[in-house]
């Protein structure tokens, strides 16, 4: 990795960012091409709110194309780590709930992926009633799986969606104000 040039920037409101630029020399770890070495330009900046900066020892994904371009980092041994370890924890210390937890994230995320698509295929739909509707989902199917149909079920559901709903009208407030 090396930093072959840094421009100050600045944009319409006056702040001022950096954009750097780096000359990348890739190995590849697999495929056909595996042991082969290639260079490749990145642009970032400083702030890397959209962006990202590489360091060596890094593992990226590529995409070619007519020319090779960065997809991203590689991500999949810390996903697979943190979602045994969470697995795990729940298996650990819920033990005859842990099946009953673990099926409601199932389905949470069955549910959020189905949100996401529901967002992007729907534009007309305010992403924020998608997701204040995938809340109150949330909060259902994960309460009525750990609790069952019982009085302390309402009692977690209501205090859920109401102590859900002030912080998010306080932080629309605190918005709002500044």
């Amino acid at each position: 990795v090396k930093q072959v040039s840094s421009e100050a920037t600045k944009d319409y409101y006056g702040n001022v960012d950096h954009d750097i630029t780096q000359k990348l020399t890739l190995k590849f770890l697999n495929t056909e091409r595996r042991g082969q070495e290639i260079k490749i330009s990145n642009e970032y900046f400083k702030s890397q709110v959209i962006t990202q900066k590489y360091r060596v020892g890094q593992q990226i994904l590529l995409s070619h194309k007519k020319w090779w371009s960065i997809i991203g980092q590689k991500r999949d041994a810390i996903l697979v780590f943190t979602l045994a370890l969470m697995l795990s924890l729940i298996i650990f210390f819920a033990n005859k709930l842990s099946f009953q937890i673990i099926l409601s994230l199932g389905l949470n995320f069955i549910f959020f992926l189905l949100a996401i698509l529901f967002d992007i295929n729907f534009v007309s739909v305010q992403p924020v009633v998608v997701f204040g509707v995938l809340t109150i989902i949330f909060a259902f199917i994960t309460s009525f799986m750990v609790l069952g149909k019982t009085k302390q079920f309402l009692i977690v559901l209501l205090s859920t969606l109401l102590s859900t709903a002030a912080g998010v009208a306080i932080g629309a407030l605190t918005i709002n104000l500044n």
